[in-house]
């Protein structure tokens, strides 16, 4: 049994159908980010808004909502851009014990901002100079450290400035895993019972196809859950264009306030187009949500970035201008087997289920670069059933 977060995905989970989107409204929903109410009319705004939201991107659906209330400040839209800002402002409600109430003071009003992370990690290294000198540093505060370094990386390399100071202080505080094995996913205590279960990720969880359309029943996760034998609650949380700031940002949004019992997670693909600078940011980053995750008695499942073809991306898709040798996927599989390892969580290798030959890998995407077609959800499907234990 599977069970969808959103009203439309379970309607189309129950009769079967893939929703073909409109054209239109995918327009409209780009237009919004031109600021002319002008452009659209009222209902066309809102029913582009809805479109938006049920895409899960809530950026554009706000924009919407603006340009109708520009219309009519009726209580229908105001409804709308106010539960819409909560979904994007509300974020970083948990992060590590030792920054929270720095965190605090920033969320709501400037969370991205460098200057402010800045600050926020040289209080945590003015203060913990001795205890970092003598090792002697108690693990929560250099978990908060490890935090609070890597998202100032994140929102510094996405505001053009160098990292090379950040790198050089999460290279001290990062340690490799003297771990090989990988466990497997033991979900037998949880077979009589409805096992609640969130995917995060990006456009490859959400299952967005080139048309713009979401097909949900041919994701990986779907395929998994109903070929399980498992009695599974399903709630795909994706975000096309995600990477691992966006966990951070959303951890509670998105999997602790559902109380899952586990959690799905498969990222890396957008964050390689930061290239080789933001690996050890990556690893932090990721690591100290998992870990947030666990202390919230939530399994995590790790499936790793999917071996896609850069160089096989159209010039204007790519979102930067990285070397596409920094963009190959290799270094950030690695890296997340080895978060995967740190914290002792299930890791599916997606190297070792796609092709090696590049042609041969070709014909599992989609769109020929980095979205899996159905015998490509397939493939990643086999492999998470491969390391449950039911």
């Amino acid at each position: 049994m599977v069970s969808l977060s959103s009203r439309d995905s379970k309607i189309d989970a129950i009769l079967g159908y893939v929703v073909l989107r409109d054209a239109k409204l995918t327009e409209i929903m780009f237009r919004s980010l031109r600021k002319d109410p002008k452009l659209a009319s009222y209902d066309e705004w809102i029913k582009a808004g809805d479109f938006a939201l049920e895409m899960r991107f809530f950026p554009h659906a706000f924009s919407c909502f603006q340009m109708a209330a520009e219309i009519n400040k009726d209580e229908n839209v105001l409804i709308r851009l106010q539960d819409t800002l909560e979904k994007i402002t509300n974020v970083l409600e948990f992060v590590p014990i030792e920054i929270k109430a720095l965190v605090d003071e920033i969320r709501f009003n400037n969370p991205l901002d460098p200057s402010k992370w800045m600050a926020i990690v040289n209080s945590l290294l003015k203060e913990s100079v001795n205890e970092i000198a003598f090792n002697k540093i108690e693990a929560s505060k250099l978990n908060a450290i490890k935090f609070a370094l890597a998202f100032a990386a994140y929102v510094s390399l996405r505001s053009g400035a160098e990292i090379d100071l950040l790198n050089d202080l999460l290279k001290d505080f990062l340690l490799s895993s003297n771990q090989n094995h990988n466990p497997k996913l033991d979900l037998r205590y949880l077979s009589a019972n409805q096992i609640k279960t969130v995917v995060l990720g990006d456009n490859i969880s959400l299952g967005l196809e080139p048309d713009w359309s979401i097909n949900f029943q041919s994701t990986y996760h779907y395929l998994w859950s109903k070929d399980s034998g498992l009695n599974v609650s399903l709630a795909s949380n994706a975000i096309s264009g995600a990477g691992v700031l966006d966990l951070a940002l959303y951890l509670g949004r998105d999997a602790i306030y559902y109380k899952p019992d586990l959690a799905i997670i498969m990222l890396g693909n957008n964050d390689a187009w930061f290239g080789k600078t933001i690996h050890l940011a990556y690893q932090a980053l990721l690591e100290a949500c998992i870990n947030i995750l666990h202390e919230h008695n939530i399994k995590v499942l790790l499936v790793s970035p999917l071996p896609h073809l850069p160089e096989a991306c159209p010039p204007d898709q790519r979102p930067t201008d990285v070397d596409l040798d920094e963009v190959e996927i290799d270094d950030f599989v690695r890296i997340t087997k080895l978060v995967a390892q740190n914290t002792n969580s299930t890791f599916v290798d997606l190297l070792t289920v796609f092709p090696k030959n590049k042609e041969d890998r070709k014909k599992y995407l989609i769109n020929g670069f980095n979205q899996p077609n159905l015998e490509g959800h397939k493939l990643i499907a086999k492999a998470i059933d491969q390391v449950v234990i039911k």
